[in-house]
């Protein structure tokens, strides 16, 4: 059984920030590599009555090391204009109670998101 619910509008707002962020980083990286047919980008979206689930993943030239307690640093040459989005990021998930968890494995990078937004934590 299907239930319709109305989301405000900063959950809406703050939602595509995220996609907005993530997809950069995402697009980015892809570019990065030479062969066409080896960039890719998937997105997995899906909820219950709790939460918003968001899975992405992408092609990276080299993988990436993920510390579990740090934000990746930017590889970007004036990096103090970059690597906030990431941050941003799981800013906005925590103000929603979420998680977010990052891996990188066999030159595939993976972002997924926990975002809860049936509670007192949607604003």
């Amino acid at each position: 059984m299907a239930i319709e619910q109305e989301l405000p509008e900063k959950f809406l707002n703050d939602t595509a920030l995220i996609l907005a962020i993530c997809f950069d980083n995402a697009l980015e990286a892809t570019f990065k590599i030479k062969q066409e047919q080896q960039q890719w980008i998937k997105i997995r979206i899906y909820n219950d009555s709790t939460y918003l689930y968001i899975q992405l993943e992408n092609s990276v030239v080299e993988n990436i090391i993920i510390d579990a307690y740090e934000i990746p640093k930017t590889t970007k040459t004036k990096s103090q204009l970059h690597g906030l989005g990431l941050s941003q990021v799981k800013k906005i998930v925590e103000l929603y109670q979420g998680q977010m968890v990052l891996s990188c494995r066999d030159n595939v990078f993976t972002i997924g998101l926990m975002i809860k937004y049936h509670s007192a934590a949607v604003l």
